[in-house]
């Protein structure tokens, strides 16, 4: 008996394993499920207006020689100093930076930095031993795009002696950074070549406007080491004037009117300033060098 039970539950588990290989043995694998295509990389989007519908709050037919209608506001952040214009709020302000000369504090510039922030510039500027790397300024410069109002993509650039000579790196460093931006660059004074050799690869590759600016009386940067960066320069607008009866000690007044002038002229397409600017040399005070 026991032999005739082991015989049928064999033949039976025969049986279930014959069944489960002619159903199920022709089954295909279950397929995985397919990966999904990737998605292109949507391209950027252009840079928007910063303020649309804002008019600039730098208003064309002020004088250049004396400060402007807005009163001023002065704060720090970290270590940055920022003056802007105090307005209704319904203007949008170009940005101004400007880079001390070697040992000169920031206040003996003050009648840059007010005259520039007077006539509706926000100014951003950094007391460093450091200019002429132009390191400092450039963050100086992002500082400045952060502020409420600011016209982003509008930047005017100044510097004195070592100063002079870091415009370049900002100006260089900005315009591979934001190829949009729209840069204005005055170099007072410049002392090329002071810590920082890599002047005479950048400055040739430089685009934006250029004004120079020389004092006939200086005798710590004379037009010889200006001719250094001159000579380079490749922008399609550039000019060299000079100060007459300046020294490398009592320029500011000469900055001041310069840059601003010039800041309106090539940054904002100011028909009044490009008139000024151009009639600059026929005065008592200023000279054509070279164009």
């Amino acid at each position: 008996m026991n032999v005739l039970l082991k015989r049928i539950n064999l033949s039976l588990v025969l049986f279930i394993l014959s069944f489960t290989v002619s159903c199920g043995g022709s089954e295909r694998p279950p397929r995985l499920p397919s990966k999904p295509l990737p998605r292109p990389v949507p391209k950027p989007e252009p840079v928007p207006d910063p303020m649309p519908g804002k008019k600039s709050c730098v208003i064309p037919g002020s004088r250049f020689n004396v400060d402007g209608r807005y009163k001023t506001r002065t704060f720090m952040t970290g270590k940055y100093k920022l003056v802007k214009p105090i307005t209704d709020g319904n203007c949008i302000s170009p940005i101004f930076n400007f880079s001390n000369g070697t040992n000169a504090s920031l206040l003996y510039y003050r009648s840059i930095v007010q005259r520039m922030a007077s006539h509706g510039y926000v100014v951003s500027s950094v007391d460093t031993r450091q200019s002429g790397s132009g390191r400092e300024n450039y963050d100086a410069v992002l500082q400045a795009r952060e502020i409420d109002n600011v016209d982003r993509n509008k930047v005017c650039l100044n510097g004195h002696s070592q100063g002079g000579q870091g415009v370049a790196s900002v100006t260089y460093k900005l315009e591979q950074k934001f190829p949009e931006m729209k840069i204005a660059s005055m170099y007072s004074e410049p002392a090329f070549g002071m810590n920082n050799p890599s002047y005479t690869w950048q400055i040739p590759l430089i685009k934006s406007d250029a004004f120079v600016f020389s004092g006939s009386r200086d005798t710590v940067v004379p037009k010889s080491w200006v001719m250094r960066g001159w000579s380079r320069m490749q922008m399609e607008n550039k000019y060299w004037y000079e100060g007459i009866g300046a020294s490398h000690l009592n320029a500011t007044s000469w900055m001041a009117t310069g840059g601003l002038v010039f800041c309106n002229m090539s940054l904002l397409g100011h028909e009044d300033a490009k008139s000024y600017f151009g009639n600059l040399p026929d005065s008592r005070f200023w000279r054509f060098v070279d164009e």
